[in-house]
């Protein structure tokens, strides 16, 4: 699930959100099991932003900001053990915006 809370002041709007995924058994045979129980998995992400420019909105976010890693599964093709529809491998990830219209 994904749940999020959003705050907003004057020009400023801040969302936290949280995105859960869990447990599950993974059926991909391993080391001579073939049921491998996969821990659930929680990621946190915070949004900030600003509209206060005419006609611009600036963005800040930072995904995964405790920096949590997905649980390790049997699945090793093409994802080097994660399951990347489960969760996001790539640690805390900044991201800037800037949006300007005309």
């Amino acid at each position: 699930y994904t749940a999020a809370v959003t705050w907003g002041y004057g020009d400023f709007k801040t969302t936290l959100s949280q995105r859960f995924n869990t447990g599950l058994t993974d059926l991909t045979p391993r080391a001579g099991s073939t049921l491998t129980e996969v821990d659930e998995y929680s990621q946190f992400n915070l949004n900030v932003r600003y509209t206060g420019i005419k006609n611009t909105t600036v963005q800040l976010g930072v995904n995964n900001i405790t920096e949590e890693w997905p649980p390790i599964t049997a699945n090793t093709i093409y994802s080097g053990g994660y399951l990347t529809s489960m969760a996001d491998m790539m640690g805390r990830v900044y991201r800037l915006s800037v949006e300007y219209k005309f």
